[in-house]
């Protein structure tokens, strides 16, 4: 299995080194951006497994980029952590509200963001993992449901035509 991906997003050049060399020392690759811009076209083309997004930026704020990359059919899913010199309840509670599942204080400590980005990396798999049987699941249903239906070539003295069609799940197919 590749290492997972994690996209470091901060205007802050210092910040993009240290996150980056924490990260890599503990085997992860990184990508970085220093906008939101960037971060959402990285976000688009390279499916990061992660996204660590300072709030405070010019032009495009973290909330922003947020709130873009989850109405996108490509990046909806990818967990975003935030990281912000904001630590007041407020801007947490709105961080996690737009779409973040964490919200890391600066300044950061190394371990606190690699156990964090570990949980939700973890998360994200077992989610994956459990859509992949559920739609293993619907997958053996419709195939059980198309095996029962009768066929016009199976019984050519009968004089009938059938459409089937399933609507993605098992029940509420059109027959």
């Amino acid at each position: 299995m590749d290492a997972p991906t994690i996209l470091v997003v901060d205007d802050a050049p210092i910040n993009l080194d240290l996150l980056r060399s924490v990260l890599e020392a503990e085997g992860f690759r990184t990508l970085t951006a220093s906008n939101g811009a960037l971060a959402r076209d990285l976000s688009r083309t390279e499916q990061p497994d992660l996204i660590l997004l300072d709030v405070l930026m010019p032009g495009e704020t973290g909330f922003e980029t947020c709130a873009r990359l989850k109405s996108d059919l490509l990046t909806a899913d990818i967990p975003i952590i935030f990281l912000s010199s904001l630590d007041d309840v407020k801007s947490k509670v709105a961080g996690l509200k737009i779409g973040g599942v964490d919200y890391i204080a600066k300044p950061v400590h190394g371990e606190e963001v690699l156990a964090r980005v570990r949980v939700h990396l973890r998360i994200r798999e077992t989610n994956r993992a459990l859509v992949g049987q559920h739609r293993a699941r619907l997958e053996e249903l419709r195939d059980a449901q198309q095996a029962i239906l009768v066929r016009p070539e199976d019984c050519p003295q009968a004089n009938f035509a059938i459409y089937y069609r399933p609507l993605e799940e098992a029940g509420g197919d059109f027959l």
